[in-house]
């Protein structure tokens, strides 16, 4: 057994340990008369067991959210859960992937120029006639209109596209390095209709990281 599998096996034994203290020490504290005393040092040393078995499942965490952006990331080329999505994207080739030159497109009209000859100008439809102006409570707060989600177009540097897009309902412009399931997954529903620069794939931290691993494994 190599020294990483003890040191997993030591971890989960930590956990383990930190979880049975726990439950012991707050049945004590809630079935049996104890002085307050007692009970303020069990309590500070439950929060200290508390603590360390978070911290040793901080690697689980970090494990389920690179998944959970891998799942979203590759629904994005899937075209039945994009469409589900209420996307049109016919006779569009999923994923999208387009030159970096849009990443400094300043223009409202040079951006939906591009959409269009992407083979977006139904989804720019779409989300033009989804612009509904809100009443009550919702307008009071700011809220004045309620849009669709639209296209999410992912980039490595951000040199003025961002800022062109706001001008379009629903579209939204997303840094690769800053890149969320959010972002990808609305609502936790996965599938928006994504857009890519050549440039942001090869960014793309799973790609980025994968890339590593195997020239640690060739270097070795």
């Amino acid at each position: 057994m190599r020294f990483d599998d003890h040191a997993r096996w030591l971890n989960r034994l930590t956990l383990a340990v930190a979880i049975i203290m726990i439950g012991w020490g707050v049945s004590v504290v809630i079935r049996q008369p104890v002085t307050a005393w007692f009970a303020a040092s069990a309590t500070i040393w439950m929060a200290l067991l508390l603590i360390s078995a978070v911290w040793q499942l901080r690697g689980s965490f970090t494990a389920i959210a690179a998944m959970a952006l891998a799942s979203a990331v590759a629904y994005t080329a899937h075209e039945d859960a994009v469409t589900s999505r209420g996307h049109r994207v016919k006779r569009v080739e999923l994923p999208i992937v387009v030159s970096d030159d849009v990443e400094s497109v300043s223009k409202t009209s040079e951006l939906v120029s591009f959409l269009e000859k992407v083979g977006l100008k139904e989804e720019l439809e779409r989300l033009y006639d989804g612009v509904k102006q809100n009443s009550g409570v919702s307008r009071l707060r700011g809220r004045s209109y309620r849009e669709r989600v639209g296209p999410l177009v992912i980039v490595t540097n951000d040199r003025g596209v961002g800022r062109t897009a706001q001008s379009i309902p629903g579209v939204e412009v997303a840094r690769v390095d800053s890149l969320n399931v959010l972002q990808l997954a609305p609502g936790g529903v996965p599938g928006r209709l994504t857009m890519w620069t050549e440039s942001s794939l090869t960014a793309l931290p799973l790609l980025q990281s994968k890339n590593n691993n195997n020239k640690r494994e060739e270097a070795s």
